[in-house]
């Protein structure tokens, strides 16, 4: 074959080839999103998520509400072990857990120093981690060994019934105010009426700093010389209770119907905390 004809050739294939490639790059630009489409396919999974993430947190909040239910029930299950072994409830009244020199018989500590309840059954993953205002909520911060200076177990996230299981300051017991727990008069397995009903540990929020919980709920009695912890709505305004007679439920809105009038011993309130 001539130069001529190789030159002629070579160029053919040059071009043929220099085709090809043209075709493929415009092959390539059909198939890429332009900036507008990729600027709407942005669009629409940004709406697709601030739909479904409250969604999502709903989700997480009622697995961390169940958890807590649950914890409640390893509580529940660990004061009637401790009754059993008793014949009591722990007998502590508000009074004298506010006491450093008694600390160590609140409740929770108790069935954790001697292995009726595990450390993880304290805690209730909805409470609020870290500080407000600098001011520490101690969540989760209790140590295996109590001292007197360790006051982190009067925050733990459950408080118990100090008006009408841990001492009777209701009606029949007028020294329920003094900080002596010779005084005390603790409920007696099966004494209670009405248990379905009363309070034996719930959520917990303390009365002046309610991020904070406290290791007592009452009915709310600030004018009677109780009144450092209430129920607190921690799960989607609803708290977490434990009855005197074992289950455990949601209710809605504690402060309206576990302690609905407040500050007084006559309140219907009385109902939910009080010995009959």
């Amino acid at each position: 074959m001539s130069k001529k004809n190789n030159f002629l050739l070579e160029g053919f294939i040059k071009d043929k080839s220099l085709i090809g490639k043209r075709s493929a790059l415009r092959q390539s630009k059909a198939n890429c999103f332009t900036l507008i489409e990729l600027l709407v396919v942005i669009a629409i999974i940004a709406i697709l998520a601030s739909m479904l993430l409250p969604s999502l947190q709903k989700a997480r909040e009622r697995g961390k509400a169940t958890t807590c239910l649950n914890n409640l029930k390893q509580v529940g299950t660990a004061t009637f072990n401790y009754t059993n072994d008793y014949e009591m409830f722990v007998p502590i009244s508000f009074k004298v857990g506010s006491d450093s020199n008694f600390i160590g018989l609140t409740p929770l500590y108790i069935y954790y120093s001697k292995d009726y309840l595990p450390h993880e059954a304290i805690n209730c993953p909805s409470t609020m981690i870290g500080s407000v205002g600098g001011d520490l909520t101690y969540h989760g911060q209790f140590r295996d060994t109590l001292t007197r200076a360790d006051y982190r177990w009067w925050y733990v996230d459950y408080g118990y019934n100090t008006t009408g299981v841990g001492d009777d300051f209701c009606s029949n017991n007028p020294k329920a105010s003094s900080a002596s727990i010779e005084t005390t008069k603790p409920l007696r397995p099966g004494k209670m009426k009405n248990a379905s009903r009363k309070v034996l540990f719930a959520d917990s929020g303390r009365v002046t700093k309610e991020w904070r919980c406290y290791w007592s709920v009452d009915i709310k009695s600030n004018e009677t010389g109780q009144g450092e912890g209430l129920v607190k709505d921690k799960h989607n305004k609803a708290a977490n209770v434990l009855r005197v007679d074992g289950h455990a439920e949601s209710v809605i809105d504690p402060i309206k119907n576990l302690h609905p009038t407040g500050n007084h011993v006559d309140s219907p309130g009385h109902t939910n905390f009080c010995r009959e």
